[in-house]
């Protein structure tokens, strides 16, 4: 009998990241985040709705903390950093998940980010 290969064969493996402070930024609530955690976003806006919380049932959504420069180059390293991780697990492709909310949608919208800083006005590409 000859040697039967069940492997999976593929040209190219990507991964999507699914930013991690995504909609946890604005649209989440404090009593949901792990101790020492806030709720960022482009702004102060609190995203209208309310969401479950494992601790006091729906809530609205808290305020966020609007980012500092540094938070935000701190969040594009994260990025980075992620990338090369998985470009160096072997993956030929990284996507970033950026709509629907996530924070890389927050500061593409123009009804979100509302910054007067470098980070107001951003445009996708």
């Amino acid at each position: 009998m000859g040697e039967q290969d069940h492997g999976v064969h593929a040209e190219r493996v990507s991964i999507s990241d699914w930013d991690a402070l995504g909609n946890e930024t604005v649209r989440y609530y404090a009593a949901n985040l792990p101790a020492g955690a806030e709720v960022l976003g482009p702004g102060s806006a609190v995203c209208p709705g309310e969401m479950y919380t494992d601790t006091l049932g729906m809530q609205p959504h808290s305020p966020p903390r609007a980012m500092t420069g540094d938070d935000i180059a701190h969040v594009i390293d994260e990025y980075v950093v992620a990338a090369k991780l998985a470009l160096d697990a072997g993956f030929d492709g990284v996507e970033l998940h950026g709509a629907n909310g996530y924070l890389i949608e927050q500061f593409l919208n123009p009804l979100v980010n509302l910054r007067t800083d470098g980070s107001a006005g951003m445009q996708a590409a």
